[in-house]
């Protein structure tokens, strides 16, 4: 399956990082877990963001998360 994982910024709806990749999964009826590294990815302040985790144009998981400063 084609995938997709975004960045973007609350506030503003901003994509900030996008990585597309092709996964394979033994069993098309097994539950799988998902874990990747973002790496590269500049978050321009601190604020509210979310990773999306989009599949052939449909959103299977999304997840909100907060940037604080030092």
């Amino acid at each position: 399956m084609k995938a997709t994982l975004q960045v973007r910024r609350l506030d503003s709806l901003d994509l900030i990082y996008t990585a597309d990749a092709r996964l394979t999964f033994p069993d098309r009826l097994q539950e799988v877990r998902f874990k990747a590294r973002i790496g590269r990815c500049v978050f321009p302040g601190p604020g509210g963001f979310e990773v999306l985790f989009w599949s052939d144009g449909a959103l299977l998981a999304q997840t909100p998360f907060t940037v604080r400063p030092l």
